[in-house]
């Protein structure tokens, strides 16, 4: 299975994630915004 990386984490950031959760591995998601830098977005636990 491939990995990806979402760009973004807001509403079409969070689209894509709901979309595709399943089919793909969500390596990580990248935002510019700098006080996300570190911290869980999203977990498929």
């Amino acid at each position: 299975m491939e990995r990806y990386f979402i760009w973004g984490v807001g509403y079409q950031g969070t689209i894509i994630y709901e979309l595709l959760k399943d089919e793909i591995i969500i390596e990580a998601f990248i935002d510019n915004n700098q006080k996300l830098i570190g911290s869980t977005y999203k977990m498929n636990i």
